[in-house]
């Protein structure tokens, strides 16, 4: 097995870990680093590093690090929690995160980088891989993690949560917290019952000159309404009765 190795890092301790886990792994398999490298296609240094608990490895040498020692399922989905939590803790630890409380651009920045943090600090590419290239490019990630800029749109920003692991019905409030911060407003649920009760009341209405009639009686009325209760801001229910009217 070669000379001892040095004692493991504890500066970070999930990395420590990990770096444990992967020296365990090794000793069952009862590989040297040399032989592990001949069938891993990588170093024997970069797999030595991996286990020595002074830096977090990436998930791709881990992965061979562990396909080479014939690792279990078990120990493998083990190994990449201890790297994702050992990438958060080496960044800070795992921030506290209260989307309602972003209302402002340099809120949402840094929430936005708290979020990759928690998230164990995915690469570029595989948060690129979770969401979709075309919506999330490579250097949109390091502008906005570098707060340089935020999602330019409601669909990057829900790439971006994606991106970083977090399942699509924890969006919302999210995409709520943008819409703060950027200025953009996002339809409520009251728009949406209203818009669907509309759409509803439209498919009663027969073809004709009547048609028109109604949903132009109906569009005053609307906004008579909204003019009484001072919105300055055209009602969406109006612009989708001219739509659908036109």
């Amino acid at each position: 097995m070669g000379r001892s190795e040095n004692p493991v890092d504890r500066t970070v301790a999930t990395r420590a870990k990990l770096a444990e886990l992967l020296r365990k792994e090794r000793a069952r398999a009862a590989l040297t680093y040399a032989e592990m490298a001949a069938r891993a296609g990588v170093s024997a240094a970069t797999l030595k590093r991996a286990a020595s608990g002074t830096a977090t490895p990436s998930q791709d040498t881990v992965q061979r690090f562990l396909t080479v020692c014939n690792s279990n399922q078990h120990v493998r989905t083990t190994a990449e929690r201890l790297r994702l939590t050992a990438r958060r803790d080496e960044r800070g630890g795992r921030a506290q995160l209260m989307p309602s409380t972003v209302s402002a651009p340099h809120d949402l920045a840094d929430a936005l980088e708290a979020l990759h943090r928690n998230a164990g600090a995915p690469s570029y590419r595989e948060m690129q891989r979770r969401a979709s290239a075309h919506l999330l490019p490579l250097a949109s990630i390091s502008r906005i993690l570098n707060r340089k800029m935020l999602p330019v749109d409601e669909q990057q920003m829900a790439a971006f949560l994606t991106g970083c692991g977090m399942p699509s019905n924890t969006h919302a409030v999210w995409l709520d917290a943008w819409a703060r911060a950027t200025g953009r407003a996002r339809p409520s649920i009251m728009d949406a019952m209203v818009d669907a009760s509309i759409r509803e009341w439209l498919q009663t209405l027969g073809e004709g000159p009547e048609r028109g009639i109604r949903i132009r009686a109906m569009e005053r009325l609307w906004e008579r309404a909204e003019h009484l209760r001072g919105t300055a801001a055209a009602p969406r229910p109006s612009r989708i009765l001219r739509a659908v009217a036109a």
